[in-house]
């Protein structure tokens, strides 16, 4: 563990606000070294780069750990509950006789990523939902639906919309890539990887209607072309509003008080020590002010 602390010190890490016994404690029992490591590339560094980082404390990558973990178990809570509901919706949008034939032409048109995500196992081959595709006489299409995966399920979702022919229009293609969005961010929340580091992360694609939404309810352009560049960021806009205001799931008042007072929180404690990290500050207002459109507007 001291090696951790000594590799933290040559790398201009400072122990400040939390000792370097107390940082031992942390590594040891909280997070990782590595995962703390992983904040440390939203911060700036020396152009000489054997001075390591600028007035960058332990305490800073410890927090933002801290944050990050209690923001992906809302997440996490968000992104299961948008599961749910996308199953509801295959199962009562089709009746058993069209989920059966969408579910086997969806297993014959992806049978080896299915076979390889649902059959095998270290220890030999797992109960695959799929087993029974061709058999119609004891296929149930919502034991399927019910073990699909979260990626699966969207690739599914998309698949019976697109073989029924339901669904050809511009905004189920764009609810398709929002989607995504969720995917990635259950992705990062599940496997208890951080999300703050990749505030510096560039987006390539922008959701226009999303963007006019915004807009719309008083994001002005600047805050918006400041935080929609970035990729985490539009995968949570799109989480929320695939939340809040697509699919309007049952608990979202819930929900969004517990966002705002989490994000309020961040500012009571954590406020004087990142007030110098703007992208970190603009991130958290950006956030509120997105929140609070979704408490005004219906």
């Amino acid at each position: 563990m001291n090696n951790f602390i000594e590799e933290l010190k040559k790398s201009n890490i400072k122990f400040k606000n939390i000792d370097e016994t107390k940082a031992n404690e942390i590594i040891k029992k909280e997070f990782s070294f590595y995962h703390l490591l992983d904040y440390s590339i939203i911060f700036d560094k020396y152009k000489n780069p054997n001075m390591g980082f600028v007035n960058l404390d332990f305490s800073m990558l410890y927090h933002l750990a801290k944050i990050d973990a209690e923001f992906s178990l809302i997440l996490m809570q968000m992104c299961m509950h948008i599961e749910n509901h996308i199953k509801v919706l295959i199962l009562e949008e089709f009746d058993e006789n069209d989920l059966k034939k969408a579910t086997i032409n969806f297993y014959k048109d992806n049978q080896y990523d299915l076979d390889r995500i649902y059959c095998y196992h270290d220890n030999g081959p797992l109960n695959n939902p799929f087993n029974n595709c061709f058999n119609e006489n004891t296929l149930k299409p919502y034991q399927i639906i019910d073990a699909l995966q979260f990626g699966s399920l969207i690739r599914f979702y998309d698949f019976t919309n697109t073989f029924f022919q339901k669904s050809f229009n511009k905004q189920f293609f764009l609810e398709i890539k929002m989607l995504e969005s969720v995917r990635r961010i259950r992705n990062i929340v599940a496997h208890g990887s951080p999300l703050l580091n990749k505030i510096s992360l560039p987006t390539s694609t922008i959701n226009h209607e999303l963007r006019v939404f915004l807009r719309n309810n008083g994001v002005n352009q600047k805050m918006f072309k400041t935080n929609m560049s970035i990729q985490i960021i539009c995968d949570l806009c799109d989480t929320f509003d695939i939340y809040f205001r697509k699919y309007k799931i049952s608990n979202s008042e819930k929900t969004l008080y517990e966002i705002e007072s989490f994000l309020n929180g961040i500012e009571r404690t954590y406020g004087n020590e990142f007030k110098s990290q703007t992208k970190l500050i603009s991130l958290f207002n950006f956030l509120k002010k997105v929140i609070n459109i979704y408490k005004i507007v219906d």
